[in-house]
C-alpha cells in the first residue's frame, strides 16, 4: 500500500510536505508526497486535520497555530471550545492521535492573547492548566514544535511511522502471501518481510 496522506478538504492553511527528505538510503534526496484532499469529518465526527490512505480513524493528526490555539483554547467564538473537545474525545478513541501546535509552549503563553475582561497574565494561566487538563481528560498527546516547519516535518514522519508498522508490513505480508498461491507463510518467510 502506498503512503499517502489525506489533508482534511476544511483546512485552511495546509502543509504542502516539500521539504521532506529521504533517509541516507536514498541519499537524503526530496520524498515525493502523495497528499489526497478529504474531508475528514465534521463536527461532532471530526478526526483532526491529517490522516493517511488506510489509517483513517485510526491514526490522526489536529493541527494549531498559535493564533488557533489560543481562539480555541480560550473560546473566542461560541462553541469553538466545546467542538474542540467534542474532537480530543473523538481523537481519544483511535489508535494514534496527537495535537500539533506549530510553535512551543513558552510562545503560546508568553503571547497569550487579551480577551473580554481578562488580561494575557490570566488568559497563559488559562491556557497552560487547559493544556495540561487536556492531556489527562482525554489522554491525546500534544506536541509544540516551536515551528511550522517542524510541524510540518512531525506530522509527515508521525504519520509514516504508523503507516510502516501498521500498514507496510501487513501489505506486503498480504502481497507475499497472494504469490505463495494460498499457503501460509513459514516464520522464516515472515521474517524477511521485517
Amino acid at each position: 500500500m502506498e503512503f499517502t496522506i489525506i489533508i482534511d478538504s476544511a483546512e485552511q492553511h495546509p502543509f504542502s510536505f516539500s521539504t521532506i527528505r529521504n533517509d541516507s538510503d536514498k541519499d537524503y534526496t526530496r520524498a515525493a508526497v502523495s497528499i489526497d484532499r478529504r474531508c475528514l469529518g465534521r463536527h461532532p465526527n471530526s478526526l483532526g486535520d491529517y490522516s493517511l490512505i488506510g489509517g483513517v480513524g485510526r491514526c490522526a493528526i489536529e493541527r494549531k497555530s498559535m493564533n488557533d490555539a489560543h481562539s480555541t483554547i480560550l473560546g473566542f467564538n461560541d462553541g469553538h471550545r466545546a467542538r474542540f473537545e467534542s474532537e480530543l474525545e473523538n481523537l481519544s478513541r483511535i489508535e494514534s492521535a496527537i495535537v500539533l501546535v506549530e510553535c512551543s509552549l513558552d510562545d503560546l503563553l508568553v503571547n497569550a492573547p487579551e480577551w473580554g475582561m481578562k488580561p494575557a497574565k490570566v488568559n497563559a494561566k488559562i491556557l497552560f492548566r487547559s493544556v495540561l487538563a487536556y492531556q489527562q481528560d482525554y489522554k491525546v498527546p500534544w506536541l509544540f514544535t516551536g515551528s511550522r516547519e517542524l510541524a510540518e516535518h512531525s506530522a509527515y514522519w508521525f504519520l509514516h511511522r504508523w503507516w510502516e508498522k501498521n500498514l507496510k508490513v501487513s501489505a506486503r505480508v498480504s502481497a507475499k502471501g497472494k504469490a505463495a498461491s494460498g499457503k501460509a507463510l513459514s516464520i522464516r518467510e515472515l521474517l524477511e518481510l521485517v
